[in-house]
């Protein structure tokens, strides 16, 4: 039985993190933070793990 919210493999917090990416293509990570009132390192831990499982990527931008 999946554990997730709303029967997906997300949890709330990777859910409202991917809704936001979805909902503001090219949002940064610290707009991030901001739009959804989390912490940095939290936001960076979710951003690591959504990654590893490929459902998101960094993308760099004016280097």
């Amino acid at each position: 039985m999946n554990k997730g919210y709303l029967g997906t493999n997300f949890s709330w917090p990777e859910s409202r993190v991917l809704f936001e990416i979805y909902t503001n293509q090219g949002i940064n990570a610290t707009e991030l933070c901001e739009h959804l009132n989390m912490d940095k390192s939290y936001v960076s831990r979710i951003l690591a793990k959504l990654e590893k499982k490929v459902y998101s990527e960094k993308t760099c931008f004016g280097e």
